[in-house]
């Protein structure tokens, strides 16, 4: 069975390539379409991935924050056609994860934190140091 469409909605948790091309080589019909929704080199969440990768503040595949340009870089190097389509700036409101007075366990502001950072409970867990190191890049 092949597919007609194959999308890639997040690229941060497989290998890049080992998934495109298994999915391109073996997945896709003939006449498919892979659509993969991936985050520009400026995003915060590649950002984050490539600053804390080598300090050993990821807790996920370090190394798989792929950014639309290493998503394009594949396809180029195995010489499939491509088109980039450029969507809207999404922004978010993140300043609650700034807030560091209420209690950790409880504060929603710690859940989002958590959620951007793919890690439970990091303003709990994290070394003081760490997590002011966290906050200083999002606040970038």
């Amino acid at each position: 069975m092949k597919f007609d469409v194959v999308h890639f909605h997040s690229l941060y948790y497989v290998g890049l390539e080992t998934a495109l091309k298994l999915c391109y080589e073996k997945e896709l019909g003939a006449k498919g379409l892979m659509l993969c929704d991936s985050s520009d080199e400026d995003s915060a969440l590649v950002k984050y991935g490539r600053t804390f990768s080598s300090q050993g503040l990821i807790l996920t595949n370090p190394a798989a924050f792929y950014s639309s340009k290493d998503v394009t870089d594949v396809a180029k190097k195995n010489d499939w056609k491509y088109v980039e389509c450029l969507g809207k700036i999404k922004t978010c409101d993140i300043s609650a994860i700034f807030d560091r007075t209420s209690r950790p366990v409880e504060a929603k502001s710690n859940l989002m934190l958590d959620y951007l950072m793919h890690w439970v409970d990091v303003a709990v867990t994290a070394s003081h140091e760490n997590l002011q190191k966290i906050l200083n890049c999002y606040s970038s």
